[in-house]
């Protein structure tokens, strides 16, 4: 049996992408009360291998997604420099 975090690796390692999941997003939201997620899934393109380039790329998602800057974030897997 495979856990549901493995499959998705190994379905991410055949398509040559990689899934994130970035927590502990800290939104930047000028004191405005807004209801954000903590947690989001990101998927990287197979054409980023630089753990500078995965960063920056997470980093603008977040904000997309959002609609907002963030202070920073941390990412499961860890990003690797």
């Amino acid at each position: 049996m495979i856990c549901g975090y493995c499959f998705i690796l190994l379905l991410n390692t055949k398509t040559n992408t990689m899934e994130y999941t970035v927590n502990d997003i800290q939104h930047d939201t000028d004191g405005v009360v807004v209801d954000l997620p903590n947690e989001l899934k990101i998927t990287v393109p197979s054409n980023l291998h630089y753990g500078e380039d995965i960063e920056e790329y997470v980093s603008n998602e977040i904000s997309n997604i959002t609609g907002y800057c963030h202070r920073g974030f941390t990412t499961i897997p860890e990003i690797k420099y």
